[in-house]
């Protein structure tokens, strides 16, 4: 009998902003909270088995849903104890995970209101399908 194999195309559905700030976690998310007008809340730590280490690495995670926009904000730190959740970017410090039906608009004036902000040194916009580890970014 021959053999069939199934191959999955995912594809992401979501934006993601990537933030370098030198301020800890409960921090940033308190001044984004203020600056964007939203309530971010901490969620468990995202955790993500290694596959060279062979060890459980864990993230901080912060979520808020809008829902008369039916949008989520999400922000992950992108560095843990045992290494980065998307090696490919280690100097990246967080990111701003958005998922639902944003406004190309929207995304930039987000993105304009953060690089406004003197505690975020660098924000920029990733294709999450240019990443090889954009799967460690999926949360539900």
């Amino acid at each position: 009998m021959k053999k069939q194999t199934l191959t999955l195309d995912l594809q992401p559905e979501f934006y993601l902003l990537a933030l370098v700030s030198p301020y800890r976690y409960y921090r940033l998310c308190y001044f984004l909270n203020k600056h964007l007008l939203i309530d971010l809340v901490l969620q468990e730590p995202l955790a993500i088995h290694s596959g060279e280490k062979h060890q459980l690495l864990q993230f901080h995670l912060y979520e808020y849903y809008d829902p008369l926009e039916q949008m989520t904000y999400q922000l992950l730190a992108n560095k843990g104890e045992g290494g980065a959740l998307v090696p490919e970017l280690k100097r990246v410090d967080y990111f701003l995970v958005l998922q639902g039906e944003f406004a190309e608009q929207h995304i930039c004036s987000i993105e304009k209101e953060l690089i406004d902000l003197s505690f975020i040194h660098a924000v920029y916009q990733i294709q999450p399908e240019n990443l090889r580890s954009w799967q460690n970014l999926l949360i539900k």
